[in-house]
């Protein structure tokens, strides 16, 4: 009899085993298919970071700061052991600026080297000191991820350099959206590819994060913004030098975090309670309050601080001035006929466009107006209404010597300049109006000048050669052929207003001239004419 109770209740138990392990197998196989199905969105995936190519840093003193800086660069990101580092595969040793403005040497770059970020940078030597620019460049898309610039004012020790390099790698290098990776997963227990080396410690609690999507400047095409979505959350629980060991204390679905994973620390915006009033209602919106007309306004809202934004675009410029004008001709049998206007007064606009950080295309417009004396003895009338305009469209090159806009730079540009000036028809003909234009070659540059408030006025010039010069004339023209010169030189200085404003000043000296031979249509042939120029001029710029 007890042997057959013995074998019923093992019956029994058996019977049992059989039933709780049906009941557990669907959530078992349910918890081993979250493990083999995880979602990555494709802006989490191309941000996902295992290898580094390292490019040296160039510089303008022969190597004497680009090759220890790039030893120093490579000895502190070994260091963070996070990422493996790789060496730079650009057989044409391309500038931060060459990969900021063509992408597709990053791709090639990542291709190559088989990794997923480039770091990168520039330093700048100048008399006031020096300017480190550092690039990083992240994702399948070969776009800049942050760029930094920072300025050592009368400073040229290496050291000191090398510190300011640090401090840049760190602040570009936290503009990713997360602190660490998973590495792996066994049952709730993770390991993070980052430690102590990050600030982690025991303790802290991390938001495991899906990135979902990116937003980039629209222009410039670094990172502005990220949106993501919380998947769970890890406490730390052991650290060493560069990996945490934590377990999952909430996840949104069963065995959802998984290898891959971004985690990061995520501080959530604490808001007070909303008071109750004395008989114990909730306290009104102040949109809602009854003197909200008076106190608050119609539509109450916030205030936050603004932010202003670096002008990124171009800039337009609108000058007034006033100047003297003179016209001449040289006739075969009177002489020199010759007319000045003083206090002549002009307009000038400028409009200049930054296609890149250092190409850049400009269009200018000036215009006189005025009259001239009518010195040829017997014509008619004695005063000749005097009307110029002149366009010019050019493209040129832009070198920084430093990171702000009123750092010392240089330009050489190329475009056509044209320049009509039409005045009044006499009897018999004393002027003529001309037509002067021809391709331009110019060359600029300009430099800061400190101002006792600290803000630097930038001093520059311009001039501008013409090739090829041609001239028009009507409704008359005083020789068969003729040969053009033409030279255009200004003088110009900037001072600083308001953050998107300066006030403009220029002088500038325009010259047309031609040497005339053969008979024209005109009754007495010129032997040479010239338009001349002078003015002062001062207005706004505004940059965008």
């Amino acid at each position: 009899m007890l042997s057959k109770k013995i074998v019923l209740r093992k019956g029994i138990a058996e019977v049992f085993f059989c039933l709780l392990t049906a009941c557990l197998a669907p959530g078992l196989s349910a918890s081993a298919w979250a493990q083999k199905n995880q979602y990555t969105s494709p802006a989490d995936a191309d941000i996902s970071i295992k290898t580094l190519v390292l490019c040296p840093i160039v510089d303008n003193t022969k190597n004497i700061y680009g090759e220890p800086l790039t030893l120093e660069l490579k000895k502190n990101l070994e260091s963070w052991q996070r990422w493996r580092i790789v060496e730079c595969t650009d057989k044409q040793k391309s500038s931060l600026e060459d990969f900021e403005e063509n992408p597709a040497l990053v791709q090639k770059l990542f291709k190559a080297t088989e990794a997923q970020a480039l770091l990168t940078g520039r330093l700048s030597k100048g008399t006031l000191g020096v300017t480190l620019r550092m690039g990083f460049f992240v994702g399948t898309a070969g776009l800049p991820w942050a760029v930094d610039s920072a300025t050592l004012a009368e400073t040229f020790e290496l050291d000191q350099v090398k510190h300011q390099l640090r401090l840049s790698v760190s602040k570009i290098t936290k503009q990713l959206p997360y602190e660490a990776q998973v590495l792996s997963r066994r049952g709730n227990l993770v390991t993070l590819d980052r430690g102590w080396n990050a600030g982690l410690k025991v303790g802290d609690e991390l938001e495991v994060i899906q990135i979902l999507s990116i937003q980039r400047h629209p222009k410039l095409k670094f990172m502005v913004g990220v949106e993501k979505t919380i998947m769970g959350k890890v406490k730390i629980q052991k650290v060493d030098e560069s990996l945490a060991f934590g377990s999952i204390i909430s996840e949104r679905s069963d065995g959802l975090v998984a290898v891959g994973y971004k985690a990061a620390r995520i501080n959530f915006v604490e808001l007070p309670e909303t008071p109750l009033t004395a008989d114990g209602r909730l306290q009104e919106a102040l949109g809602d309050r009854s003197d909200r007309g008076v106190s608050i306004g119609d539509q109450p809202s916030e205030w936050l601080p603004r932010s202003e934004e670096a002008p990124g675009f171009g800039a337009l410029s609108l000058l007034f001035g006033f100047g003297s004008y003179t016209a001449s001709n040289t006739l075969a049998t009177s002489g020199g006929v010759s007319a000045t206007k003083n206090l002549n007064p002009s307009i000038h606009l400028a409009a200049e466009a930054w296609i890149t950080a250092n190409w850049i295309a400009r269009l200018n417009l000036l215009q006189n107006v005025g009259d001239l004396s009518n010195d040829l003895s017997g014509s008619t009338p004695g005063k000749l209404n005097l009307q110029t305009r002149e366009l010019g469209l050019a493209g040129g090159y832009r070198l920084w010597f430093g990171e702000a806009l009123s750092s010392a730079n240089v330009e050489v540009s190329f475009g056509m300049n044209q320049m009509t000036a039409q005045v009044d028809d006499s009897a018999p003909t004393s002027l003529t109006s001309v037509s002067f234009g021809g391709l331009v070659l110019g060359f600029a540059g300009s430099f800061p000048v400190e101002m006792a408030e600290g803000k630097p006025i930038l001093v520059g010039g311009r001039f501008n050669y013409v090739m090829n010069a041609s001239l028009s004339e009507s409704p008359v023209t005083s020789g068969s052929s003729s040969n053009a010169q033409i030279s255009q030189f200004a003088l110009t200085t900037k001072i600083p207003w308001k953050p998107r404003l300066n006030w403009v000043g220029e002088l500038r000296f325009h010259q047309y001239g031609a040497t005339l031979t053969g008979t024209g249509t005109r009754p007495e042939a010129a032997s040479s004419l010239s338009h001349a120029s002078t003015a002062v001029a001062a207005g706004i710029d505004f940059l965008f």
